[in-house]
C-alpha cells in the first residue's frame, strides 16, 4: 500500500511538473 502511495506521489510530482511546462512525455 505504501509503494502505491510513494508511485502516486512521483506520478502527481511529474504531472505537476509537466503543467509548469515539462513536455508531456516527461510522464507518460
Amino acid at each position: 500500500m505504501i509503494a502505491v502511495v510513494v508511485v502516486w506521489g512521483t506520478n502527481y510530482t511529474l504531472v505537476k511538473d509537466a503543467l509548469e511546462g515539462m513536455p508531456p512525455r516527461a510522464f507518460m
